[in-house]
């Protein structure tokens, strides 16, 4: 599971590991209450990232940083607060039901994306605010792309998340800093590095595959990768990697006789009813439907 729930208020949740290895330099994670009254919560843990918050349900929210009020308001489903790294107390009131969407944007991915946008380095850690309520429509649909992470869970969910992170923290560094990545060559397609990733892909369509096991082997950063895949493509690197997937699975389908359930753990995904909506989503119906008319047609 990629989205954790959160056990703690605004606890960071553990990142996950990937097939390398590594780890998800992005956390993701969801505060959900039913209560109707007031409230209150607190933290006095430091965290060194930046997050995002996306309202999910109309309630009234306020938050307080060592006492003095940051944000407060009756917030609507959708609206967005984003934070910098985390010290001293900070305390929550909410009145209302809530459910918040968090997203926790790691001092590493944010460093790469300062690499991208700027061509340097930090020298220490990066603090772009402390909380900003940014208005900004593509930060916003980054961010509510985000809510789609579980419905690529164990398929193509790290290269999701890892994808639209990169693509959100480079944009949080273009605007702090006033620029943009440069054009260039930056989203030129290099066919033989792209070509390797696609081939990587086809080969290991039964397991989880990062963006950043793509973006070594096509000799890249990931987040030039993501560019340049796109630019050979057409689609993202999560949005590919679930397209070959399904298309495998209609050849499985058509010419042989094992059972849906088996193709889809074959392929990756952690249910039948899992592989089921994300097959009805591409094709329309249902694999048993699909495969009954592929043979009526061939007939």
């Amino acid at each position: 599971m990629l989205v954790h729930d959160e056990t703690q208020w605004r606890a960071k949740p553990a990142p996950a590991t990937l097939a390398n290895g590594r780890h998800l330099q992005v956390g993701l994670s969801r505060w959900r209450s039913e209560h109707n009254g007031p409230i209150e919560v607190c933290s006095d843990c430091e965290d060194d990232s930046h997050v995002v918050t996306l309202v999910q349900r109309r309630a009234r929210q306020e938050l307080l940083i060592s006492g003095r009020s940051v944000w407060s308001g009756g917030e609507e489903p959708n609206a967005m607060l984003i934070t910098g790294p985390r010290q001293g107390r900070w305390r929550g009131v909410v009145r209302g039901r809530l459910d918040n969407l968090r997203v926790f944007l790691s001092q590493d991915l944010l460093r790469e994306c300062m690499n991208s946008v700027l061509g340097r380095l930090p020298s220490g850690d990066i603090c772009l605010f402390e909380t900003d309520r940014i208005v900004d429509d593509g930060l916003r649909q980054l961010a509510l792309a985000f809510r789609a992470a579980d419905l690529y869970d164990g398929i193509a969910g790290p290269s999701f998340v890892e994808g639209l992170a990169l693509a959100f923290g480079s944009r949080l560094i273009e605007r702090h800093h006033g620029r943009t990545i440069s054009a260039g060559d930056a989203a030129k397609p290099a066919a033989d590095r792209i070509g390797r990733a696609l081939d990587y892909i086809d080969a290991h369509l039964g397991r989880t595959i990062s963006l950043s096991q793509l973006s070594d082997i096509a000799g890249l950063p990931r987040s030039r990768f993501a560019a340049q895949f796109k630019a050979a493509t057409g689609h993202p690197p999560h949005a590919y990697i679930l397209h070959r997937r399904i298309v495998r699975a209609q050849e499985r389908l058509r010419a042989t006789e094992q059972p849906v359930v088996s193709i889809a753990f074959d392929l990756g995904f952690s249910s039948q009813a899992h592989f089921t909506t994300a097959f009805r989503r591409m094709t329309g119906n249902s694999p048993a439907l699909w495969r009954l008319g592929a043979r009526n047609r061939t007939s």
